[in-house]
């Protein structure tokens, strides 16, 4: 099977990542851990395929058991998808955070040498 982009899987992922931004305050900026986010789309991904039962999985649940809210099968596993994303973006913006604050410290005047990663392959 080939893969067009966008396909509808791609496209409601990326809905429920903007849903989630929009109405549940989950912004790339916020600094949500990356351990709470992949717990959240583990217990989604796990209720998704019924591979435990939604009582069960609220204890994987990072957050307040109310705020866990299975729908069925497919639109669970996008929810996973997207806070995967989430987690991936958090990830992300610490990163960018901490090359902020490397660069924020570097001498202006500083050489910096150029690295030629061709050599030798």
């Amino acid at each position: 099977m080939l893969y067009s982009c966008p396909n509808k899987a791609s496209v409601d992922v990326i809905r429920e990542r903007v849903r989630q931004i929009k109405q549940e305050a989950y912004t790339p900026g916020q600094k949500t851990p990356v351990e709470e986010l992949a717990r959240a789309a583990a217990a989604y991904a796990f209720v998704g395929t019924g591979r435990g039962t939604a009582d069960k999985l609220a204890l994987l649940w990072p957050w307040d058991p109310s705020s866990f809210k299975p729908m069925g099968c497919r639109e669970d596993l996008v929810r996973a998808a997207a806070l995967l994303i989430a987690a991936v973006e958090s990830l992300d913006a610490d990163e960018e955070a901490k090359m902020a604050e490397l660069v924020s410290t570097m001498n202006p005047d500083a050489v910096l040498v150029p690295i030629d990663f061709t050599e030798g392959s």
